[in-house]
């Protein structure tokens, strides 16, 4: 009897270890809630993307990202019709023509 009772000990400290290990190796509130995670998710969302680092290693012009071409698309729809006059200086007739051709000249005119 004595025999079994060293073994019953020793498997139910081996159990309490491996209790012990499991919490200390996963903490309560889930993986993905460490600082140290949210640490190396911050830094993967700052670095370039795939396409950016090898336009940069061949000295090409970088992709344009999704939110880049919606903001240029944006920026692109504020500027007015130069042709159905709306730039800065119309409405004065033929005095409108130097304030027409400095829109043109400085893009301000959708195309």
């Amino acid at each position: 009897m004595q025999a079994a009772a060293p073994a019953s000990a020793a498997s139910a400290a081996t159990s309490t270890a491996a209790a012990a290990a499991t919490t200390a190796s996963a903490p309560a509130g889930g993986l993905l809630d460490t600082e140290a995670s949210r640490r190396v998710i911050r830094e993967a969302g700052q670095q370039r993307s795939t396409g950016e680092q090898g336009a940069l290693a061949t000295g090409e012009k970088a992709p344009v990202s999704e939110q880049d071409k919606m903001g240029q698309e944006i920026a692109r729809g504020a500027r007015g019709d130069c042709l159905k006059g709306e730039y800065a200086g119309s409405g004065m007739g033929l005095l409108s023509l130097p304030f027409w051709l400095m829109a043109e000249l400085r893009e301000k005119c959708r195309r």
